[in-house]
């Protein structure tokens, strides 16, 4: 997901995004356990969404930023 997609998203939309992205990482992590999961690049690429939408709930909630 970009991050441009990110920042148009409400407040309320990002934090349940974050509950979806954090339930998929640890049902991919127990299939990485089992030895079932096929694509282990997702772990990667959901963390970093994550770390993209904390990235944007943290600018959202500062407001606009003086420079």
């Amino acid at each position: 997901m970009k991050y441009t997609e990110i920042q148009q998203k409400s407040l309320q939309e990002l934090e349940n995004m974050i509950k979806d992205l954090s339930i998929g990482i640890g049902k991919a992590r127990f299939e990485l356990a089992n030895n079932t999961l096929k694509n282990t690049s997702i772990i990667k690429k959901t963390k970093k969404d994550v770390a993209r939408i904390l990235t944007s709930i943290k600018n959202k909630k500062s407001g606009p930023s003086k420079k």
